[in-house]
């Protein structure tokens, strides 16, 4: 398949969390293979703080999902013409190429409505999903090789399945603060032990 030299590229996985985490590794591949690419990833709102910050994405483009404010009429009319925005917006971009790695009727719609000539999928996507793509590839592989092998039809090979899950500096303070207090309550809790024993000798 001839590809663009710098094409935009569009990768439709919303969710959930553990499984966007291991298609992390897709973006780098790609970003590898074809650095002038332009990369935008649609991804569910709860699931955004997995990929934002990620150095291989130029772009997120986030699925609105239900929440507990949209429960009504009302929400589910703005949840509505959340998802529309984003159609229109994807179909601004005039993506080159879109590869589905969900697999379902959500990203399907996603995958159509960008208008792209190249729509990449998997042989056994489901709710129909399948029909959004003319280009199917397959994979008997599970985890992030699976995701990986989605890239062949472009002509990228990679098993570089190491995953990515960028940590912000507050993060990293936040996780030191909770890994001392941790430290220091078992050296506390082990002194308290050892004082038990002593005087019950």
């Amino acid at each position: 398949m001839q590809t663009l030299k710098s094409p935009k590229i569009l990768i439709c996985k919303m969710s959930s969390i553990g499984d966007v985490v291991m298609a992390t590794p897709v973006a780098r591949a790609i970003k590898e293979a074809m650095p002038d690419a332009h990369i935008a990833w649609v991804i569910a709102n709860k699931c955004l703080g997995v990929l934002d910050g990620n150095p291989w994405i130029d772009e997120l483009l986030v699925w609105e999902k239900p929440s507990g404010n949209n429960n009504d009429i009302l929400g589910e009319a703005r949840l509505l013409r959340k998802k529309i925005r984003l159609f229109r917006d994807i179909r601004s971009h005039r993506f080159d190429i879109v590869i589905d790695l969900q697999g379902l009727f959500r990203s399907a719609l996603c995958v159509l409505s960008s208008g792209a000539k190249i729509r990449i999928g998997f042989a056994d996507a489901r709710e129909g999903s399948r029909f959004a793509y003319n280009v199917i590839c397959s994979s008997n592989n599970r985890g992030p090789q699976r995701y990986l092998d989605a890239l062949q039809p472009l002509g990228i090979k990679s098993n570089n399945t190491q995953t990515y899950v960028p940590v912000s500096p507050d993060s990293r303070e936040y996780a030191n603060r909770l890994l001392e207090k941790l430290v220091s309550d078992s050296k506390k809790n082990h002194y308290c032990n050892m004082s038990s024993v002593d005087m019950a000798a």
